[in-house]
């Protein structure tokens, strides 16, 4: 089955150059046998000859404008069903294909609550969905797809689905769209660029709990594998029904699987540079500075031989990813310099066709941490449109500079700014007001999110004790009240409350 097309009756014939399905004849559904073809019933019949005889000659606009008025008029309810519902199906797959989704996707929604509607009505409704930013309505369409025509996953932008299941945790009134989309694409194996998406998972699992259904949570937290997400069930004790000591919970052995895994991958498709960076990103996130180091240096001896297409299919996305992770090795190392001069190399390098702002963005919070407020923000100045949460990390490298430059007014801009916005990027604003010295607000925000079912996680992460690393002065002082923010008594009796505080390198399971 060919999703991209409406499957109806007739199929279009406007869908051919995007699906390669051969052209059929089309014409308008016979009359009902033996029906009584009153006036209502010989007009609206009428108005199909009319209306199909449009489409067969390829004027798109008036097909639209005749189907629905065929909706809109009194005969419409006169039709039987099938014929109904591919009125609705045509109205609204020519009113999305012509650009009109606000008055498509009514019209597809009740196309697909017919119980012949086919996958190709679910698709169209799905994308007028999402160009109306309705999230909870495409998930709708998305778990309807992917339950019944598995094949759809094939058709379907891996990432826009993690991302709408993301925003989606933000949305109280979607929660069980949210439940619903998460247990089908489990059930399918949805992976994103081959990779299973943990932290969906685990929020499966702790949606599972919230519910009791403690087999079905058990059974998701088993295919877990991601060292940040098996250390999130570790210090949350929402988790703890489903955390026990087997193997796969113990969170030592959880990093060294992973990072095999991800090898295996590097060795099977040596191509793929997207699985050399992953490792890296591995490599990173477990304190392994000088190895990372050394296979992005491997990596960048390869390519420096030639053009890096030559070596890798997916160069242009992802080396820009292999210079800011050196420059984030060198960084650990103490090598600031270092990563200073690598960092302004992966920021010349064009992010998705267009200027790189996560690389600009961290090359200017390395200035900043530097204390070298001026080049911090000539290496954002031409930084142009970012994401919410780009926004916010730029707010808060400008706070960082007038907190350098001793600028109050300048600070409590910033702060005003990422406090009206703080839902874009919670844990950077609980940052911005550690840094500006203002301990009892940040403290009050880090008791907001460990209290937050779906901040929780995350808040229970940042806690954990770390091993202790040089840092440079901005950067040290901005840890040191941290710190002195986690160590006060109301933080600590939320945070034992909620959670658990486990040692950098534990690999025990939290207590029943």
């Amino acid at each position: 089955m060919r999703i991209r097309g409406l499957l109806v009756a007739g199929v279009l014939a406007w869908t051919q150059a995007s699906t390669g399905v051969a052209q059929p004849v089309i014409e308008p559904p016979p009359a009902p046998a033996g029906a009584e073809a009153g006036a209502t019933t010989q007009s609206a019949r009428t108005a199909l000859q009319v209306a199909f005889a449009q489409l067969r000659e390829r004027e798109f606009a008036a097909a639209r404008r005749s189907f629905q008025a065929i909706v809109e008029s009194p005969g419409f309810d006169a039709l039987d069903e099938n014929q109904q519902y591919e009125v609705l199906s045509l109205a609204g797959g020519l009113a999305r294909d012509l650009g009109d989704p606000a008055h498509a996707h009514p019209l597809l929604v009740r196309a697909s609550g017919y119980p012949q509607a086919e996958g190709g009505v679910w698709y169209a409704r799905l994308k007028a969905s999402a160009a109306l930013g309705d999230d909870a309505d495409a998930a709708r369409c998305i778990t309807m797809l992917v339950r019944r025509w598995p094949a759809i996953m094939r058709e379907l932008d891996e990432r826009a689905i993690q991302r709408l299941a993301t925003r989606l945790e933000q949305q109280a009134a979607a929660a069980n769209e949210r439940r619903e989309l998460l247990d089908a694409l489990f059930d399918t194996g949805f992976t994103v660029g081959g990779e299973p998406p943990d932290a969906l998972w685990l929020s499966l699992v702790r949606l599972a709990l919230e519910q009791d259904h403690v087999a079905r949570a058990r059974a998701v937290a088993r295919k877990i594998g991601s060292p940040s997400s098996i250390l999130a069930m570790h210090v949350d004790r929402r988790f703890d029904r489903v955390v026990d000591s087997a193997e796969r919970f113990q969170l030592r052995a959880a990093v060294e699987a992973d990072i095999e895994r991800i090898r295996a991958l590097v060795e099977s498709e040596p191509t793929r540079l997207s699985h050399r960076v992953m490792l890296q990103r591995r490599l990173l996130d477990d304190g392994r500075d000088a190895a990372a180091l050394a296979d992005v240096d491997a990596v960048i001896a390869l390519v420096t031989e030639a053009e890096g297409a030559r070596y890798y299919v997916d160069f242009d996305d992802e080396y820009p990813w292999v210079l800011d992770q050196r420059a984030e090795a060198l960084w650990g190392l103490d090598r600031w310099e270092e990563a200073i001069v690598q960092l302004r190399r992966a920021a010349k390098r064009p992010e998705e066709g267009g200027m790189n702002v996560s690389q600009a963005l961290n090359l200017g919070w390395y200035y900043a941490d530097l204390g070298e407020a001026d080049k911090a923000l000539e290496a954002v100045e031409d930084l142009g449109e970012t994401s919410p949460y780009g926004r916010m990390r730029l707010e808060m490298l400008y706070l960082m500079v007038a907190v350098q430059r001793e600028d109050a007014s300048a600070v409590e801009r910033h702060l005003a700014f990422m406090r009206d916005h703080r839902e874009d990027a919670i844990a950077t604003y609980q940052l911005a007001l550690t840094h500006a010295g203002r301990v009892d607000e940040a403290a009050a925000v880090l008791i907001e999110r460990l209290r937050n079912p779906e901040w929780r996680s995350d808040a229970l992460i940042e806690v954990q004790p770390s091993k202790a690393v040089e840092k440079p002065p901005s950067r040290a002082a901005r840890d040191k009240r941290s710190k002195a923010v986690i160590a006060r008594p109301d933080v600590q009796a939320v945070i034992a409350e909620v959670g658990y505080l486990r040692p950098p390198s534990t690999t025990a399971a939290p207590a029943s």
